[in-house]
């Protein structure tokens, strides 16, 4: 799994990352939780060694329900700040918008056309 999720990053287009923590952690968990398995989402996140800001990107996408099953906030601890955690967090002031690493915080950004444009085609 961290081969596949290398591999989509790398080829995700410019704002889709978040879609990455959507459609593949997010499954991975309720795979793991429908058939009584652990859930390995974070670890295959982590196994993939991608750069903070991507893999941060990624974490943007999946529900804070998730993040917490994840302990995301002990585990990115020491990586990210506490601005940056909360802000994975905070669901309601980022909906409709992408966001992403700047310097010790995050910025905020219109989502990508990405998903208008694969929607379209």
């Amino acid at each position: 799994m961290p081969e596949l999720i290398r591999a989509l990053a790398a080829t995700a287009p410019e704002g889709a990352l978040s879609y990455i923590g959507v459609t593949v952690l997010e499954d991975i968990a309720m795979d793991a939780e429908s058939s009584g398995a652990e859930d390995g989402a974070i670890d295959a996140l982590l196994a993939a060694e991608l750069d903070l800001a991507t893999s941060y990107e990624i974490l943007s996408g999946p529900y804070p329900e998730f993040l917490e099953r994840w302990q995301v906030r002990e585990r990115f601890a020491q990586l990210l700040t506490p601005a940056q955690l909360d802000a994975l967090f905070d669901w309601p002031a980022r909906v409709r918008q992408r966001i992403v690493l700047d310097g010790e915080g995050t910025r905020l950004l219109p989502l990508s056309g990405w998903l208008d444009d694969a929607a379209a085609s």
